[in-house]
């Protein structure tokens, strides 16, 4: 069939990180356009047809012309376990899927947030805020053959259960 797709993969090797797909719709009829539109992931090299069976999809709110799609590491089938590669998928509904006059201007954007952070040598101290289950994770690069390193770590308690 005519039907409208394009695939791209997205290689995750972090498993601290948590990425965000956005697919943003351009235009006067920006909105209507990305009802239009599906955005889905699997990590699966064969992706399944049916979009409610891939691992990550939209929660079915859209935006103001925009979709997002939430990636996390799992052990559901599809769902990636880094390091993995993504299959990212855009098509169309069946709505307008062999209709050759739709068009549809889009950007497709994937963002980290968490993951590695890079420390160096003299650098400005770096703050971080720990939470249960979301590790931080570091790189140490130093100039020096035995290099001294310093944490210091500020635990709140209560004076009354210390």
């Amino acid at each position: 069939d005519g039907t409208f797709m394009l695939n791209y993969q997205l290689f995750l090797g972090n498993p601290s990180e948590r990425i965000k797909l956005k697919l943003s719709c351009r235009g006067r009829k920006a909105e209507v356009d990305c009802g239009k539109i599906l955005l889905s992931a699997d990590s699966r090299i064969a992706i399944p047809l049916s979009v409610s069976d891939r691992a990550y999809k939209p929660l079915g709110i859209y935006n103001e012309g925009e979709i997002e799609v939430s990636v996390r590491s799992g052990n559901d089938p599809g769902q990636c376990h880094v390091p993995c590669v993504l299959r990212v998928r855009v098509e169309l509904t069946e709505e307008v899927a062999n209709d050759r006059e739709f068009k549809a201007e889009f950007e497709l954007v994937a963002s980290a947030s968490g993951g590695y952070e890079l420390l160096l040598d003299g650098g400005a101290p770096k703050y971080v805020e720990a939470r249960p289950h979301e590790p931080a994770y570091f790189i140490f690069i130093s100039r020096h053959a035995t290099p001294t390193l310093t944490l210091i770590a500020s635990v709140p308690f209560e004076k009354s259960d210390p």
